[in-house]
């Protein structure tokens, strides 16, 4: 394994960590007693970086029981709750201490803000956390998930760390987070390196999913960016294989080459794959190669943005699918790639995607009707909605 600094918290983790988002059951249902032995194996395989949240369900527990023989040893993080109301210096307060008794430990190494919605201001989730500094419960903080208004303003109080998305089928934050981060000198930590799966050959239309699998409708695995993924996944397969390596390998040696990026995180819950992840670290690839990829992803690039602007305008303006199930999965594809395609601002939109999946168990076509007018209104630039007033 090899190892990058985090300066702030004057800690090196190993270049593959281990996420355990999977414990939340977003990936089907997941036994703990096989995650703790699944921590236990990335230890033995040099991998000191470990990241949950309370939003994962049992993650903070059973992290923190695999974790206890060797504590002292790993970096650990973990986030706030993903949506703060009232109080939230309260709120990140309370659940800083929570996690503190779950994780074990004298504190949390990295402590990051899981989102930033409207609401919040942005000084006072940073005092808050310098609070906690002070207070030695937490040795550094950062942010997991902000809109671009938000995240300058976050980036220009110097945190410890960033976390955002990044593989070879997701590579929106090349554009703008990575840069502002190098400006600031924020390291970052990628997730989804490997495109939750896709580059595994992970496929809801060949492969069975379990019962509860988000990748059912996930935008990733849908419509023209899943055909874009497909295309990307067939290129590096033939790159891999001239360097004896296999495709996840690659994908995350690629998000390592990434300047600014100090640790890519795998998200497996099978100790053959965390193996096999645990080893990109060591793949090298000649600057040749990594250009002919960039040159191809460029294209790639292009291909999906113009066949994605197609699909969001008749996801939007053309009639309604049969089936509650599928008009969901598709406004919620138009939203995902409408920020992805810089057609809307992403704090713009997240309010309509947050009544968009609030009705998912309503089933209520009319006010699924409702939100994909606003959601048109916001893309294709009519105005910008009313969120505030309507119940879903």
């Amino acid at each position: 394994m090899r190892y990058r600094s985090i300066p702030a918290i004057n800690r090196t983790v190993s270049e593959v960590g281990l996420g355990t988002y999977a414990l939340a059951g977003v990936y089907g249902k997941r036994d703990p007693e096989d995650y703790v032995r699944l921590v236990q194996r990335a230890f033995e395989l040099g991998i000191n970086y470990f990241d949950t949240a309370p939003a994962y369900g049992p993650a903070e527990e059973v992290l923190g029981q695999a974790l206890r023989p060797f504590r002292r040893e790993v970096v650990v993080a973990t986030k706030t709750p993903p949506f703060l109301g009232e109080n939230p210096t309260r709120q990140i307060r309370n659940s800083c201490e929570r996690s503190l008794r779950l994780l074990g430990g004298d504190c949390i190494d990295l402590y990051f803000l899981h989102f930033h919605s409207s609401p919040l201001v942005v000084e006072e989730v940073v005092a808050t956390f310098r609070d906690l500094q002070q207070e030695g419960k937490i040795r550094g903080w950062g942010v997991s998930h902000a809109p671009p208004s938000a995240l300058s303003e976050y980036l220009a109080a110097r945190p410890a760390a960033l976390m955002a998305e990044l593989s070879p089928v997701a590579r929106h934050a090349l554009r703008s987070i990575l840069p502002n981060c190098r400006q600031n000198n924020v390291p970052v930590i990628a997730y989804s390196p490997v495109g939750r799966g896709i580059l595994a050959g992970i496929d809801p239309k060949s492969t069975r999913l379990e019962e509860g699998d988000i990748r059912g409708f996930d935008p990733l695995f849908r419509r023209g960016t899943a055909a874009s993924a497909r295309r990307v996944r067939q290129h590096m397969a033939n790159l891999a294989a001239s360097y004896g390596v296999t495709v996840p390998q690659l994908a995350m040696a690629w998000v390592l080459a990434q300047p600014g990026t100090v640790c890519a995180l795998s998200g497996t819950s099978s100790p053959a794959h965390l193996e096999e992840c645990a080893a990109a670290c060591h793949v090298e690839i000649s600057s040749e190669d990594w250009a002919r990829m960039e040159h191809f992803l460029a294209g790639e690039d292009e291909r999906w943005r113009s066949v994605t602007r197609q699909e969001v305008q008749e996801i939007l303006s053309g009639p309604l699918r049969a089936g509650f199930e599928e008009c969901f999965v598709d406004l919620l594809y138009a939203a995902e790639v409408a920020v992805r395609a810089e057609l809307v601002d992403e704090d713009m939109i997240v309010p309509a995607v947050m009544r968009l999946l609030a009705l998912r168990r309503k089933k209520d076509m009319a006010a699924l009707e409702k939100v994909r007018q606003d959601i048109h209104r916001l893309i294709l630039g009519e105005g910008r909605g009313n969120y505030g007033s309507e119940e879903a």
